[in-house]
């Protein structure tokens, strides 16, 4: 039997390739900026749909509480929105590729070295809570 986790994971996955696939035939966009968007759009979704979803609806478990699916949401939407902001410098201003990719490339290890401290800090003072020390 599938879990339910499994379940919203595929439920959104479909959901997001058949967005991608079907809204550029349907309104007949050829836009590159258009194909960047959707295609960071639909890792957003693929990464962080399933969580979204369960958090909303206030699902967790021991192994992923509601809380730890709150910080992997908004991880997935820190570098969406990373990837949409380095690329919108690469293509409105005139600043260097290096110096665009470099910021980007830092903002990310910023805010995945944040994730690991918080869930990492998170998984510490749980496991002392059972304790009753904190």
């Amino acid at each position: 039997m599938l879990s339910r986790e499994t379940v919203v994971q595929a439920g959104v996955g479909v959901l997001a390739l058949a967005v991608f696939f079907a809204v550029p035939r349907i309104f007949g966009i050829s836009d590159p900026t258009i194909s960047v968007v959707a295609s960071v759009l639909l890792n957003a979704l693929i990464f962080g749909g399933a969580h979204l979803v369960l958090a909303i609806l206030g699902e967790g478990n021991e192994d992923y509480p509601v809380t730890a699916r709150w910080r992997t949401v908004g991880l997935v939407a820190a570098l969406a929105v990373l990837a949409l902001v380095a690329y919108g410098l690469s293509t409105a201003t005139s600043l260097p590729q290096q110096w665009i990719h470099g910021g980007a490339v830092t903002g990310a290890v910023v805010v995945i070295v944040s994730f690991w401290y918080l869930e990492a800090r998170d998984g510490y003072r749980e496991s002392k809570a059972d304790q009753g020390t904190i």
